[in-house]
């Protein structure tokens, strides 16, 4: 072999070696997912709870009138227990209706002072209940007019237990009415729960 042959051969070997050599990659470098920006804490706005506030004036649920507000009197006087529970302003005679029973008697009568002197009936409604009750006594006002009405109710009226539930009580006589709610903080509610737990025994 010439010099000129040995050297076209080295050339060709060498050419052979570069070739087999590690490609050149054309794929681009990983690049990291880009990461979502981490929010800042923020402090929640304290929530008011229902035990916090009055709950709103609707027109099925009142609020409770300044001045008045549910009471309860015992009489251990003679052989029955009795008790009355009465919507009123303290220390006067204004009373737009009280309820009174017998311990136990399972019965409870409801009288309030009218103008007119031919009152048939007396609407009581609570939380959403309303029933009319017939007058079962009524009395002539000769003082003042008009008469006292009594209505009677069974211990376990609907009623009158929504009331004892909800602590407040809407009357409706002679097409005017009346809305007598429990005053939050002042015991009246458990009065009311008191009393009816009294007539029913």
């Amino acid at each position: 072999m010439t010099m000129r042959s040995s050297l076209t051969l080295a050339a060709c070997v060498a050419g052979l070696l570069g070739a087999c050599g590690p490609a050149a990659s054309n794929d681009a470098p990983d690049t990291p997912a880009p990461t979502a920006p981490v929010a800042e804490a923020v402090e929640a706005a304290p929530v008011e709870t229902a035990a916090d506030a009055l709950p709103p004036q609707t027109a099925s649920r009142p609020l409770p009138n300044e001045g008045y507000d549910w009471d309860t009197r015992l009489n251990a006087e003679g052989r029955e227990r009795s008790m009355v529970l009465a919507y009123e302003v303290p220390d006067t005679d204004d009373q737009p209706l009280n309820l009174s029973c017998e311990e136990t008697g399972r019965r409870i009568f409801a009288g309030t002072q009218t103008s007119g002197t031919d009152v048939r009936t007396v609407t009581l409604e609570s939380d959403g209940i309303s029933r009319t009750y017939p007058v079962k006594e009524a009395v002539a006002d000769e003082l003042g007019g008009g008469q006292y009405v009594t209505v009677e109710l069974a211990g376990n009226d609907p009623t009158l237990e929504a009331f004892r539930d909800s602590g407040w009580l809407r009357m409706t006589v002679e097409g005017r009415t009346t809305d007598m709610v429990a005053h939050p903080n002042s015991g009246a509610r458990t009065k009311i729960i008191s009393f009816m737990a009294f007539c029913n025994g």
